[in-house]
């Protein structure tokens, strides 16, 4: 995947970080901050954005059907993961 720079989005408290594939003139995003994984994709900023509004909305509806909690972390619990995946254990 070639891409350019990353930029970020955010929707309900969730922040994605969105990338552009070049090769396959794609929106790749991740939503950032949660143990889950949640990833998108669109062919346009208009639809990577209504496709990210969309899996957050799926994802909460989901969590609350299941009783889970939205492992949305909070900034504290992000910096100490950041740190520790740049420490050589």
């Amino acid at each position: 995947m070639v891409n350019t720079m990353d930029t970020t989005m955010e929707y309900r408290g969730y922040t994605a970080v969105i990338s552009y594939d070049t090769e396959e003139q794609l929106f790749v995003g991740r939503v950032a901050g949660i143990k889950d994984s949640l990833n998108f994709h669109g062919t346009s900023e208009e639809e990577v954005t209504e496709v990210f509004h969309q899996s957050i909305d799926n994802y909460l509806d989901l969590c609350e059907k299941f009783g889970k909690p939205d492992n949305l972390n909070n900034i504290d619990e992000l910096i100490m993961d950041a740190i520790e995946s740049e420490i050589d254990w």
